[in-house]
């Protein structure tokens, strides 16, 4: 199987929709989000969520080790800023 390239957001969409598929309480999570901030077609992204996505995702051979660091580096860097240098 080849990986998904999550640069691109159709593929990122579909990698969170096969997560939540297989992880309903995420999916659950996700829409209480989009009803409390008015946003119904929003995905919700935490640095938690994120790196339980990315491990699944590893194990499952859909990114790659490169793609789970860039995406966990960005998930942080939005929560917290910029790491330094």
């Amino acid at each position: 199987m080849a990986y998904l390239d999550i640069t691109d957001p159709d593929n990122f969409v579909h990698l969170v929709q096969l997560f939540y598929a297989a992880h309903p309480r995420y999916q659950q999570d996700n829409e209480r989000m989009r009803v409390h901030m008015g946003m119904p077609d929003e995905y919700f992204i935490s640095l938690p969520f994120a790196r339980d996505m990315a491990t699944w995702a590893r194990q499952r051979h859909f990114i790659t080790r490169a793609a789970a660091t860039r995406l966990l580096e960005f998930v942080a860097e939005v929560e917290h800023g910029p790491l330094p240098d």
